[in-house]
């Protein structure tokens, strides 16, 4: 594909080529592309080719970054595994988190809205969270097990998929033996190794982890989580899904 051809892929949005979203994917699918021709021709490890490159893009693009910086960059660019780049897009296709919300507000032309609900972006703070992994949560990895220390039913099992979601490592989501939480409860049975896992969840029940020995279990039962969160009545999981999604 040449740039015309290719510059004409990334704008198509009528006709076969759908809309504005087919578009959004398209231009991923190119600048994907472009990585891997440039490193494939070796361009950006040829100082050559490299000032020939910034000479054809000319005053498109704008940067303080010297030759060698950009060598530099370059061979940090080469290392990085495109398999495991995460690709997304925002639609209103059949398993999109927006619906076409023209006819429910009059006059206000061609909007989209959440599918969860009017202002409700949970689904799509999950998908952020999902993207934009943080990687002391990931590298702990710790076993977190949630009770459900309140009447509501399901409870447990809905902070468990937002979590999930989060990339916190659940186990189990199980009724708690008693109810009566007003207050939420967070049990560390690592010992203190898992701190930024405890730090995240102290901050999102507004509760100080307590450290207590690990159960032991029989022989042929399941290990006992690293962390026991037991869910109190006082945790709200609505008001819990406004919050920034640069927060775990």
């Amino acid at each position: 594909m040449d740039g015309t051809t290719a510059l004409k892929f990334v704008r198509c949005r009528h006709g076969l080529c759908g809309n504005d979203f087919g578009r959004a994917e398209r231009q991923q699918q190119v600048m994907v592309a472009l990585r891997e021709k440039a490193l494939q021709a070796s361009t950006l490890t040829n100082p050559v080719k490299v000032s020939g490159l910034i000479d054809s893009v000319g005053d498109h693009v704008r940067t303080d970054f010297q030759l060698k910086e950009m060598q530099k960059l370059a061979k940090i660019i080469k290392d990085v595994d495109i398999s495991k780049a995460t690709n997304k897009v925002l639609d209103n296709g059949p398993d999109g988190l927006l619906v076409d919300g023209g006819s429910k507000y009059a006059g206000a032309g061609s909007i989209l809205l959440p599918k969860a609900g009017d202002f409700d972006y949970s689904d799509i703070q999950q998908l952020a969270h999902s993207i934009f992994i943080d990687r002391y949560l990931k590298q702990e990895n710790a076993a977190l097990q949630l009770q459900n220390g309140t009447t509501r039913e399901g409870l447990a099992a809905a902070v468990a998929k937002q979590l999930t979601a989060y990339n916190y490592n659940v186990i189990g989501a199980v009724t708690a033996p008693a109810q009566d939480y007003q207050e939420s409860v967070i049990i560390d049975y690592s010992n203190g190794k898992k701190p930024y896992t405890i730090k995240y969840l102290e901050d999102r029940f507004h509760t100080k982890a307590v450290k207590q020995p690990k159960p032991t279990v029989a022989a042929g039962e399941p290990a006992p989580p690293d962390i026991k969160v037991v869910i109190g009545s006082s945790y709200s999981l609505t008001s819990d899904r406004t919050r920034t999604t640069t927060k775990q």
